[in-house]
């Protein structure tokens, strides 16, 4: 199974995974507590660069194992995933409960953040997983005009939904088919890649949008063609948030680079990145935990960056480690008796 895994892959995974508790830092502390400030978006959306493009590469790299390896069976597949699940979601339980020592949620922020969070994503995955078959069998016997015919009625539907902005499972999974689609596509028209001319454009394409979504925010922040705080934090929300195509693309982007690159296997790289789905569940309970202790709260977006991204810092660490510990654990017992149970 471990030579199965690419390394070239594995390390974009294990990059993508920094980006995202380090973002969480950024949107909660610096920007969703109170009244949206004007002196963070700029951070917030380079941050989202990493994180929320995060969840559409990682989607794309799993649409890309599940579409080029149809022999592996799916079901078991999905029956070990929820299995992690399960057991994440459990401790998660259970240090919240501690963490709160009891005492209701402390308002929204902790309750759509800290408590939900991340959670979104993993709900999302899961449909898409049990959606595969299904997806697989009509994108085969779609032709490929009617498969762009699709997307494109996909991508108008996303297009209305992130105008709308109403987060829910539905939203997710039609994002998430509509970057499944996107790879199936690719997948079905790639012709040597790995040649100069697709790795320059893909390059491009990716700079193209990364500077793009800074551009517009830049705009917003310091034309002053938009004074009230709320307005500006809506439109920032809609150009960075989970559903703008422009992060699916550049999620999509940074996978078609990491393929791109020349081959490699990495022992370490792979071994570190079999944890990425640990820290990504876990990184928020550890976020919770800070806010709750007092480590960091809304004061931090006072304070100098220097010690604001030290925090920041601080809390990747712990959710790194956090994410490890855990993984091994079910890797050693609780993976090995849920195994059993599924064969």
């Amino acid at each position: 199974m471990e030579k199965e895994r690419d390394s070239r892959i594995e390390l974009l995974r294990l990059l993508l995974i920094v980006t995202v508790p380090i973002y969480h830092v950024v949107s909660y502390v610096g920007c969703f507590y109170t009244e949206y400030p004007l002196r963070q978006p700029l951070s917030y959306v380079l941050w989202s660069e990493g994180a929320v493009a995060a969840d559409y590469a990682f989607i794309t790299i799993s649409s890309y194992f599940l579409i080029t390896q149809e022999k592996r069976p799916v079901i078991r597949r999905l029956l070990s995933t929820i299995g992690m699940v399960i057991y994440v979601l459990v401790i998660k339980t259970i240090v919240l409960h501690f963490a709160l020592r009891g005492e209701q949620v402390a308002g929204t922020l902790l309750e759509d953040f800290f408590v939900k969070g991340a959670w979104w994503f993993i709900w999302a995955y899961l449909v898409l997983f049990a959606l595969h078959p299904v997806l697989s069998y009509l994108s085969r016997r779609m032709t490929k005009k009617q498969q762009m015919i699709f997307l494109l009625l996909l991508g108008m539907l996303l297009l209305v939904i992130n105008y709308f902005y109403h987060s829910n499972l539905v939203c997710d999974v039609v994002a998430f088919i509509f970057t499944y689609e996107m790879t199936f596509l690719i997948v079905r028209c790639k012709e040597n890649w790995q040649s100069a001319k697709p790795i320059m454009a893909g390059i491009v394409f990716t700079l193209v949008i990364f500077f793009l979504i800074i551009g517009i925010a830049t705009i917003i922040e310091y034309s002053g063609w938009i004074v009230d705080t709320g307005e500006a934090y809506q439109i920032i929300l809609r150009i960075c948030g989970k559903y703008p195509l422009l992060q699916i693309f550049l999620g999509m982007s940074y996978f078609w680079l990491a393929y791109q690159a020349p081959k490699r296997y990495s022992k370490t790289v792979n071994a570190l990145a079999g944890y990425v789905i640990y820290i990504f569940l876990i990184h928020q309970t550890v976020l919770c935990v800070f806010w709750q202790t007092g480590i960091i709260d809304h004061t931090l977006r006072y304070a100098g960056k220097p010690i604001f991204y030290g925090y920041a810092l601080l809390a990747l660490a712990v959710s790194v480690a956090t994410g490890i510990l855990i993984g091994k654990i079910y890797e050693r017992f609780v993976g090995r008796l849920w195994g059993r149970a599924v064969d």
